[in-house]
């Protein structure tokens, strides 16, 4: 790059500089639909438990939201530890997604999630000191879980690492 394409050289130690901050518009709290668009297998470098990462689309608010504001397509994950002291929010996941528990024991396949949809309840918490959404609850549909074509989703609205899970 030429030194006169170089925005960050020359002009001298009196260049004024100027602009406007404008802070990152986040989910709203709220009850929302959720679809299942992936899970994987994965392990916590914190802890070392093996758990579940939920890749979560926003398919509708329940909640009336904002006028003007679209949420719909925004993604969230949810991390589900296979830890004893984890077990109740896998258990509510699973439960969400329509996944039978018996004894304690479970067995789904990728394909038998992939498109269910939950209710979803989004809160904020805060993740490297700023604000961020995240499904705090899932609970199962209104007459059931319900399963419909993966929608096209782009978007992706916070979600800490998998390295970075607090378990």
């Amino acid at each position: 790059m030429s030194e006169e394409a170089n925005p960050f050289t020359g002009g001298g130690h009196d260049e004024e500089f100027g602009g406007e901050v404008v802070p990152e518009e986040i989910m709203p709290e709220g009850i929302c639909i959720a679809q299942v668009l992936n899970v994987e297998k994965a392990k916590s470098k914190t802890s070392g438990n093996d758990m579940f990462v939920w890749t979560m689309g926003i398919q509708e608010y329940i909640d009336p939201v904002e006028e003007g504001k679209n949420w719909i397509s925004e993604t969230l994950k949810v991390y589900t530890s296979l830890s004893k002291a984890a077990s109740w929010k896998l258990e509510e996941t699973l439960t969400a997604l329509g996944i039978q528990i018996k004894n304690g024991k479970f067995n789904f396949k990728k394909d038998d999630v992939l498109g269910v949809c939950c209710q979803a309840s989004i809160k904020h918490d805060e993740y490297n000191g700023r604000p961020r959404p995240a499904i705090d609850a899932m609970a199962v549909m209104d007459g059931g879980p319900v399963k419909r074509e993966l929608a096209g989703f782009a978007h992706s609205s916070g979600g800490a690492a998998v390295d970075d899970i607090p378990f």
